[in-house]
């Protein structure tokens, strides 16, 4: 969870974390772009350090804030000329307690702090948020504080996802003039358009670098499989980005990639995915004469199993499984009615079997 985009008189980027070291520090000459950012930094100081600071002057020029009756703090931001807006005047001592009730944690403070996270869980529950301030400031907002938060949060990335979208095809044309012979790809939803509308559909990468790789020196094998955008994927030979997973959208990835690597019918090319839905109907279609091997996943023992989907026989043939003579004998077991008895040729010394206080025998023939 990240609280960012403040600058001090270095432009230096101040985060803030849940250890929140680093966001306490405040210090005399330290420099923000305008009276507004001052504003959110020191509400945000406030959150950090779980302290009540009261705005006494409050005008375009400066601003000035004080600690509860008792408590020595004050900070003094004003306009220093062409610099910027400056501390000019600190004491930065507090001898006040935690505010568990702290009235500059308005909402746009919270939806700083949580955007982040919602950005990368939109399930983040209202309640959770109540309990991550408690714990992590020992601060009590309500859950209709919280509630709002959440929504202000919600409407500001839907604008912003919006915004990063129109900014794909600018997007394409970057990556194909800093990469030459990458091929870069974007498809727009065809009923979207004929509302006069752009969606976004799906988007093909496959840079010249991984493409010459696998040309010249990788292996003929293919790995292949589906998953949700949570972090960075790195050595990809080519990437897609897809709504859903379909044959229709396994097609349309699998044609570009045949196209990239020169793949043909995909003779002698083997892939191996985890059964992903429509992907084998897709290899089939696409590249009738490839090959396709299934991952199975058994706790901690990975399994490869070949499957042939085309005419041609396989290169990933089947481990053979040599199945070696067990040896037989015959034991007779002497000793009580129910025959509990101690084995005399194993390779180990067992404990030895008691039953009603007598010791049980074996016969071996």
């Amino acid at each position: 969870m990240i609280l960012k985009n403040y600058i001090d008189s270095k432009h230096k980027k101040r985060d803030i974390t849940e250890n929140r070291n680093d966001y306490k520090e405040i210090y005399k000459g330290m420099v923000f772009k305008d009276i507004p950012e001052s504003r959110k930094f020191m509400k945000l100081y406030a959150l950090a350090n779980k302290k009540v600071l009261k705005l006494g002057k409050s005008d375009p020029r400066r601003v000035r804030y004080r600690c509860i009756v008792g408590c020595p703090f004050v900070c003094l931001i004003s306009k220093d000329g062409n610099a910027g807006v400056t501390i000019k005047t600190l004491e930065s001592e507090h001898i006040c307690g935690t505010a568990y009730d702290n009235s500059n944690v308005d909402f746009n403070t919270i939806a700083h702090y949580f955007k982040r996270k919602l950005q990368d869980n939109l399930k983040y529950k209202v309640r959770e948020m109540v309990l991550d301030l408690k714990r992590i400031f020992e601060l009590n907002v309500s859950h209709g504080k919280c509630k709002r938060t959440k929504r202000i949060i919600l409407e500001t990335l839907d604008g912003s996802f919006t915004d990063e979208y129109n900014k794909l095809d600018a997007y394409t044309i970057e990556l194909r003039e800093s990469n030459p012979g990458s091929d870069v790809m974007i498809n727009i939803s065809n009923n979207a358009l004929e509302n006069g509308k752009r969606r976004f559909l799906r988007m093909y990468v496959c840079f010249k670098a991984m493409k010459m790789s696998f040309k010249l020196g990788l292996r003929p094998f293919i790995g292949v499989d589906g998953t949700f955008l949570k972090g960075k994927a790195n050595g990809q030979i080519a990437s897609c980005f897809v709504d859903k997973e379909t044959k229709h959208s396994w097609n349309w990835f699998l044609q570009l990639l045949q196209g990239s690597l020169d793949l043909k019918e995909g003779e002698g090319i083997t892939f191996m995915s985890k059964m992903q839905k429509g992907l084998i109907e897709a290899i089939k279609t696409v590249l009738p004469q490839a090959h396709h091997a299934e991952l199975i996943e058994h706790d901690e023992n990975v399994v490869v199993r070949p499957m042939v989907i085309s005419e041609v026989k396989t290169r990933l043939q089947p481990r053979q499984q040599v199945n070696l003579p067990a040896g037989t004998r015959s034991i007779n077991f002497t000793g009580d009615h129910t025959s509990v008895s101690e084995p005399t040729d194993l390779s180990y010394s067992p404990a030895g079997l008691m039953w009603k206080g007598k010791a049980a025998t074996t016969q071996i023939s």
